[in-house]
């Protein structure tokens, strides 16, 4: 296959099984961590109102969400893009990234939030499934020898 084709195949699956992860851990969260009482998070205005309430343990599940989420789809765009493996976990990191970057601008969330989102959530994780699909790569070659 060609590799152009092989990586944007790889940056597509990569992208929705990471925006599955970041869906299925945000969901989960408010029944692990009730959000306070009159919080409404079904649309940007009234979550834009309530976020003013949730205390700094209402945000972990969204860091773990963003986090983890951007690690699986990495992993997988770097799994399956083969000799690409940078260049497609990069980008889906990025594509993570950019969603980052306009849910903080829209939301407005606390200044601590953002910034630990924005720095630890997105490109460290890609970095991270490149370094590990690497580094399995060559444990498979050393074997093989």
């Amino acid at each position: 296959m060609l590799l152009p084709i092989r990586i944007t195949l790889s940056v597509i699956v990569g992208f929705f099984l990471g925006s599955l992860v970041n869906l299925l851990i945000a969901g989960a969260g408010p029944s692990i961590i009730p959000l306070p009482p009159g919080s409404d998070t079904t649309n940007l205005e009234n979550l834009r109102e309530s976020i003013g309430n949730y205390q700094a343990r209402h945000f972990i599940f969204p860091l773990l969400a963003h986090a983890l989420g951007t690690l699986a789809g990495s992993a997988v765009a770097a799994r399956f893009a083969g000799p690409g493996l940078l260049t497609a976990a990069v980008i889906v990191g990025v594509l993570f990234l950019a969603g980052g970057i306009a849910m903080d601008y829209l939301v407005k969330g606390p200044t601590w939030y953002r910034i630990t989102d924005l720095t630890l959530c997105y490109l460290p994780m890609t970095l991270i499934a490149c370094g590990l699909e690497y580094n399995g790569r060559r444990r498979k070659t050393r074997r093989g020898r």
